[in-house]
């Protein structure tokens, strides 16, 4: 195990892992969304790229909180900012 453990390292090894794999949350309405980890890493890298056309260089110093459970893309935004 030879790479640093960040972030992005953990996303990348999520998608060669367990890219096919599912990830399944449950919707207030009581359905169920289903997507899986490469689609999530790709969600991921897209909102990251977005963050930092807006300005967002790293997280040095900013923090990420909910007072929600956590959604979908509450997810995406939490891995992001980390």
């Amino acid at each position: 195990m030879d790479y640093q453990l960040n972030v992005p390292a953990i996303l990348r090894r999520a998608d060669e892992l367990y890219g096919d794999s599912e990830i399944v949350s449950r919707l207030p309405d009581k359905s169920w969304h289903r997507y899986t980890y490469a689609d999530f890493v790709s969600r991921t890298k897209k909102l990251a790229v977005a963050l930092r056309g807006l300005g967002l260089e790293d997280a040095s110093g900013r923090s990420c909180g909910t007072t929600r459970s956590i959604s979908r893309r509450t997810w995406a935004l939490l891995w992001v900012v980390s």
